[in-house]
This record gives structure tokens, sequence and C-alpha cells, in this order.
């Protein structure tokens, strides 16, 4: 099984989701329900990770993800939407799009303004929250220092031995080369989509050497900066 989707993985995921989860709990939730799209959503574990009450629909091209996510969801209760095609995913109507640690699998930087264009027809015209991005590697990073920070990470929640364990599957599902992307490429690529990107002060995971983005669409970076 893809350990992305593995529940005998859950406990590391939800790890590596922990500091996204904190960011959204504090920035995006708590005025009042939100409707959230998980972009790559895997078996959809930040729905779960994140307080009741928000709806959190999902899509992702692995249609083994797709099928985890919908088990996932009917055991714990949810009531968000899992997609089979982008196509399927209403337009206009989310408050906010998660894309957690997915664009450093994308090809090349069309990929990533076609991905951005999308997010941006999915938010509500105005007054979305945006799109959060996380886990995007910078030109120059080396995956060491992530390993390092992971095992920092794993250690002090898990303790020494369970963290070696997990390191090694990690490395051992690890993709080879992973696509870095310059802050001035992601931001034309914003650009692109018609929307502003912000790098956030830190990366919302354990990797430190990443970066996350924020993502507001030009009309709404008006009205927050007016």
């Amino acid at each position: 099984m893809d350990t992305w989707i593995d529940p005998g993985t859950e406990t590391v995921r939800a790890i590596h989701l922990d500091p996204l989860v904190g960011w959204l709990t504090s920035e995006w939730l708590g005025a009042g329900p939100v409707r959230l799209l998980d972009l790559g959503c895997g078996d959809m574990l930040i729905s779960r990770l994140l307080p009741a009450g928000n709806e959190i629909d999902g899509y992702d091209p692995s249609e083994p993800a797709r099928n985890a996510a919908r088990v996932a969801g009917a055991r714990a209760g949810a009531s968000g939407c899992v997609f089979d095609h982008p196509t399927e995913i209403p337009v206009g109507v989310y408050d906010g799009v998660i894309i957690s640690s997915v664009l450093q699998y994308l090809p090349d930087e069309q990929a990533l303004t076609e991905m951005l264009r999308d997010a941006a027809r999915w938010l509500r015209p105005m007054g979305s929250l945006g799109v959060v991005a996380t886990d995007v590697p910078l030109p120059g990073g080396r995956r060491w220092s992530d390993a390092g920070d992971l095992s920092v990470e794993l250690s002090r929640r898990l303790g020494p031995f369970a963290a070696m364990r997990e390191l090694v599957r990690a490395a051992r599902r690890s993709p080879g080369d992973l696509r870095s992307f310059a802050v001035a490429e992601v931001e034309n690529c914003a650009a692109l989509a018609g929307m502003g990107a912000v790098r956030l002060d830190r990366n919302l995971s354990p990797f430190r050497s990443r970066a996350s983005y924020l993502f507001r669409s030009r009309i709404d970076d008006g009205r927050s900066n007016a």
C-alpha cells in the first residue's frame, strides 16, 4: 500500500501535518464554518485533524488515494466530498484551498501556473481565504537536511528507536529528485494565474529548508490592504 494512505503511517503523517493544522486553525478557522478543498488529498487525513464543524472536500489524481479517503471519511463520519476528476469540483464555492506537500512533484512552472489557475476558479469570487501550499523545495536544498529535520521531530515525538524505524521507511519510499521552485518562479506563476504570492515566515511542516506560500487573488489582496 502507498505509504501516504497506509493507516499504519497515520501517526507519522499527522506529525508531518501538525504545523499546517496549527496554522490553519489559528489563521483560517474559528470565526465560523468554512468550506475548504484539499488538493492532492491522499486519504484526507488533514480533514480528521482539523477542528469539527468545517466542510473539507478533497481531490487526488490517485484512484487508490480517493478510495482510501472515502473509506476513512465514512469511518470518521465526515461530510465532505471526494471528487474523481477536477471537472467535478464546483467553481466559486471554497473559502480556501490546501495544497500540502504536492508542488515538489510537479514537472515544471507551467504545471504550477495551471494548478493555481484551477485553484483560483474554485475559490469564492470575493473575500476568500486563499490558497496555502507547503513543502516547496528551494533551489540548492539538500535531502539530507530534510532527513535531519524529520529525525529530530520524530525523535522528539516518538522516541529514538521508533524515529529510526520511520526514517528507514521514509527513505525506502522517497522518490529521487523533487522539483524545486525559486521564490521568483513561484511569484511569476502566481501572477500568471491572477494571484499574488507571499512566502510565509516558516514552512508548515518539519522541513525547515522548504517554503510555504499563501496565494490570494489580486482582488482579495486589494481589499485586505485597503
